[in-house]
């Protein structure tokens, strides 16, 4: 096997460029998550007590029934994605060693936030 060359460093611009697209992605997605939850919550659990709040009954049984599925999974993906994101602005860039192999460049962090959406929902499988 041969050994790989050492990446070059970045430039400041690129490191910039990175950080402010980590920082407006975590706000855009958080304030994304926040809407949906909102509008989410209401339809399932204020539809009955409100005169009209534009959803259906039908649509409040099945966010009360499938809560889980409709709600934790997207948000698990979304939080997986910023804890990778997180994890990259304050480490550098994401390698390790598991199983065996060795996790670098691309395969790093898209196998990272793999094993963290499983686990975020595994804990929601078990806790449900």
């Amino acid at each position: 096997m041969t050994e790989r060359k050492p990446e070059p460093p970045e430039d400041e611009h690129e490191r910039k460029f990175r950080r402010i697209f980590a920082w407006v992605f975590f706000l855009g997605a958080s304030v994304v998550c926040i809407i949906i939850l909102f509008f989410a919550i209401q339809a399932a659990f204020f539809s009955h007590y409100l005169p009209y709040t534009g959803a259906s009954v039908q649509l409040a049984d099945f966010f009360k029934e499938h809560f889980p599925v409709t709600i934790g999974l997207p948000v698990a993906a979304v939080i997986s994605l910023l804890l990778i994101l997180v994890l990259r602005e304050t480490t550098g860039k994401l390698e390790f060693e598991a199983l065996g192999f060795k996790f670098r460049g691309a395969s790093g962090p898209v196998v990272l936030w793999v094993l963290c959406y499983l686990a975020i929902t595994l804990s929601i499988k078990l806790l449900w």
